[in-house]
C-alpha cells in the first residue's frame, strides 16, 4: 500500500541496500511487527522523513531551528500520537528529522522506546546511527557533531547536535537538548566552494592556499574587493577582523608570559 502512495524501501545511512529500517512499515518482513487479533501483524508505523514525503506530516508540529546558533530543550511525543498537545518531530540542520517512538499501538513490536533520527534523499529514507553506533536513542546517546571544546559557538566551525537527556515511556514524551550554529562566514546567500579543497589534502592544500591567498595580502586588492560590500557589511567585515586580530593579541600575550 506504501508503494502505492510511492514509498519506496527504507534503508539505513551509508548502505543503498533495502528493508533495513526496522523501526518503518517500508521496512516490512524485516521489521519490528506487532502481533494483532485482526489482522495478524501490523506496524510499525512510518517515520517522519518517509510522511514528509507525501506530505502527511504536521509541519506546524515540528520543532525548527531558527537563526545561526541556538541552544535549546525541547520535548517531543511520540510520532503517532496526533491526540497529545507538543512537538512530533524536530528538524536539525542538514533536514535530519528527530522523532520519538514507544511500546504501543502499530509501534507495540519495538525493542524498546527511544529517539530515532532519519534523513531523507533519492526517495528513500535513510535511518541514522548516533554517536554511540546504535540507531535507537535512549537517554544518554547523541546525534550529530562530537562535543566541541573548548567554545561549540565558535565563529570559524559549524556545530549540530542533539542529546537525549530522558525517555519517559510512561508520560510519553521525551526531552532533547539541540544545539547548532553555523559560521559567521556563510551567508545567507551561500558560499563558493574551492575545488582544490575536494581534491588535495593536508599539507597539499595549505600550500596551495598561501600560494594563491597569501597570509598576508595586498591592500589594493581587499579594497577592490570591499567595493562590491554595502557600508554596512564593510563595518561587519571590521567587526570581525578586529575580533580575530584581538583574539590572536591575546594568544601571542599568553605565549610571551609563559616563555618569560
Amino acid at each position: 500500500m506504501g508503494h502505492v502512495y510511492g514509498l519506496q524501501h527504507s534503508r539505513i545511512d551509508g548502505s543503498d541496500a533495502d528493508y533495513q529500517d526496522p523501526w518503518d512499515i517500508m521496512s516490512a518482513f524485516n521489521d519490528y511487527g506487532a502481533a494483532d487479533p485482526e489482522f495478524t501483524l501490523i506496524g510499525p508505523g512510518l517515520n517522519a522523513s518517509n510522511m514528509r514525503s507525501r506530505g502527511w506530516l504536521d509541519e506546524s508540529r515540528v520543532w525548527k531551528v531558527s537563526g545561526d546558533k541556538g541552544d535549546e530543550t525541547i520535548e517531543l511525543r511520540p510520532l503517532a500520537r496526533h491526540d497529545l498537545r507538543g512537538f512530533l518531530a524536530a528538524q536539525m540542520p542538514g533536514g535530519y528529522l528527530v522523532e520519538l517512538r514507544v511500546q504501543e499501538g502499530w509501534d507495540a513490536g519495538i525493542p524498546r522506546p527511544a529517539v530515532l533520527v532519519h534523513r531523507f534523499e533519492g526517495g528513500h529514507s535513510y535511518l541514522m546511527r548516533g554517536n554511540s553506533g546504535s540507531s535507537d536513542l535512549i537517554a544518554g546517546d547523541s546525534f550529530g557533531d562530537a562535543e566541541p571544546e573548548p567554545d561549540p559557538m565558535s565563529i570559524l566551525s559549524s556545530f549540530s547536535r542533539v542529546d537525549v537527556l530522558s525517555i519517559d515511556a510512561a508520560g510519553r514524551r521525551a526531552t532533547l537538548r539541540i544545539r547548532h550554529h553555523t559560521p559567521v562566514h556563510v551567508g545567507l546567500s551561500g558560499q563558493a566552494v574551492d575545488p582544490m579543497y575536494l581534491i588535495l589534502h593536508g599539507a597539499a592544500y595549505l600550500k596551495w592556499v598561501e600560494l594563491h591567498h597569501p597570509h598576508e595580502p595586498k591592500v589594493t586588492e581587499l579594497q577592490a574587493a570591499l567595493r562590491a560590500l554595502s557600508r554596512e557589511e564593510q563595518d561587519a567585515a571590521l567587526s570581525r577582523a578586529r575580533a580575530l586580530r584581538a583574539h590572536g593579541k591575546a594568544v601571542e600575550e599568553a605565549i610571551a608570559e609563559l616563555r618569560s
